[in-house]
């Protein structure tokens, strides 16, 4: 369908590519990451990607109303990953948005509308991560051999966790730590520092007994 007065044009608002897996959020107390998705202002024609801060099942109003829509995507997307996608879905929205500025949403129109929705959200559906995706920091280290930290010797990745030390000394297993999972999948650490921090503890504890 052609329309010759488009007054508003998709813009794609693109993640940051300075973080790995940016539409991955997991809130303290939560059993689950957040909801992540891709949205389509139909007013504005923003399309854009994010995970919910909602927690629970609330519904941001301009949702509700029907004034913008969301499609679930993969919160394990890469920030490039989720800017191809969103390049892809962008000409689909357009057209989607074109159609509904017409004078009339007649059956015609609303066929093209519904056309468009189902293939953003089969776009959205099929979309999955060729990265390594986002690990909890226990698993990871568990599974992958790098769980010398319970025990006072090197790893030879340049971890050596003992019971003295430092926060600095924290940080900087963390980094290694957080370059070998980047370089292995590429894989994103959760609740690493939490994690260095507990095996920390566990050193202290025995020391002491």
């Amino acid at each position: 369908m052609e329309n010759t007065t488009r007054s508003t044009v998709v813009v794609v608002d693109h993640v940051s590519t300075k973080t790995l897996h940016p539409l991955y959020a997991h809130f303290s107390g939560q059993t689950s990451s957040q909801e992540s998705y891709v949205e389509l202002d139909l007013d504005s024609g923003n399309l854009s990607a994010d995970y919910s801060g909602e927690v629970g099942n609330g519904i941001p109003e301009r949702i509700w109303n029907g004034r913008a829509t969301r499609f679930d995507v993969d919160p394990h997307l890469t920030a490039s990953e989720i800017n191809d996608l969103l390049d892809e879905i962008a000409p689909i929205a357009q057209e989607w948005i074109d159609a509904r500025q017409g004078d009339e949403l007649d059956s015609d129109t609303i066929s093209y509308v519904i056309d468009a929705a189902f293939k953003i959200q089969q776009l959205c559906e099929g979309r999955v991560t060729e990265s390594g995706g986002v690990w909890d920091a226990q698993t990871w280290i568990e599974a992958n051999g790098h769980n010398p930290p319970l025990y006072e010797q090197n790893t030879g990745y340049g971890i050596d966790l003992r019971h003295d030390s430092t926060d600095a000394d924290l940080d900087e297993i963390a980094k290694t730590l957080r370059g070998i999972a980047e370089d292995d999948g590429p894989i994103t650490l959760e609740n690493l520092d939490e994690y260095l921090i507990d095996q920390r503890d566990i050193l202290q504890k025995e020391k002491e007994d």
